[in-house]
């Protein structure tokens, strides 16, 4: 079986597994394929999106000693069981000192609390080049949460994407956190407020003035939030003739009413 032909590869260095939505797999057997990989990769990329991985799953990843470790991906999208506390320390312990790239994917984990994610952010590695982060969906995140992580930031990031779709908590305080704790080697930015009816022009104004100097590629997803228009007409026009190629994704919140917008876009 897999398991088993994982454990005659002991120099393999870069290992990738897809089990997206794969019913067949379950904690028993994401446990044991865990158990079985390699302990000197430096790639290792998961997927275990949808399927019905526990926590102790995530323990056999931490207990791996991947000492050699340079980038990790973890699709953990609704694994309801394994976003659990318990969970993403498990995470937190397995990012090595010298990781380079880490991707990870928490979407919709029921069970994340705001000291688990805190701790997470407090974990990452200081060398890290490329790192996303997908929390959306998570409903205990909020302005706190997005405060620790934007302080945490690792200082020499090129490629950074964070996702905070459906984090209904995140306010004008969150976007500044981030904004002012944006590190200045960021070539790459990418982030995401879907759905979020709280945000106003004035922190992405405050964005707008914070992004690196060395930035060369902006994409926002601001999709059913209340000022889209406004907020795309301001950073194009801030960003005008200048080096950034500007994505923005946003479709219209059609249930916004005149006031919210108007107190939105103040």
């Amino acid at each position: 079986d897999l398991a088993a032909g994982l454990t005659q590869l002991s120099s393999v260095r870069e290992v990738a597994l897809r089990f997206y939505s794969c019913d067949k797999i379950s904690n028993f057997g994401g446990r044991t394929l865990v158990t079985s990989l390699p302990n000197k990769l430096t790639h290792l990329d998961l997927d275990f999106a949808f399927t019905s991985i526990s926590n102790e799953t995530l323990r056999e990843l931490e207990l791996g000693g991947y000492k050699e470790l340079q980038e990790l991906r973890l699709q953990l999208q609704y694994c309801t069981e394994a976003l659990t506390p318990a969970g993403v320390r498990s995470i937190t312990k397995a990012m090595t000192p010298g990781l380079r790239s880490l991707s990870l994917d928490l979407r919709f984990g029921e069970q994340l609390t705001a000291e688990a994610l805190c701790d997470l952010a407090r974990g990452l590695s200081s060398a890290l080049q490329e790192l996303t982060l997908d929390l959306s969906g998570n409903q205990v995140i909020n302005d706190d949460i997005v405060d620790q992580l934007a302080r945490h930031l690792p200082p020499s990031v090129k490629t950074l994407t964070l996702f905070f779709g459906r984090c209904h908590q995140i306010t004008d305080k969150g976007l500044r956190a981030i904004a002012r704790h944006l590190p200045w080697s960021t070539v790459e930015l990418s982030l995401k407020f879907t759905a979020n009816e709280h945000l106003t022009t004035r922190a992405f104004n405050f964005l707008v003035t914070c992004l690196p100097k060395e930035l060369r590629e902006f994409t926002l997803w601001i999709d059913h939030c209340v000022c889209i228009q406004e907020v795309r007409q301001l950073i194009e026009t801030a960003l005008e003739g200048g080096p950034v190629r500007l994505t923005i994704h946003g479709k219209c919140q059609p249930q916004a009413s005149a006031l919210e917008r108007a107190e939105a876009c103040a």
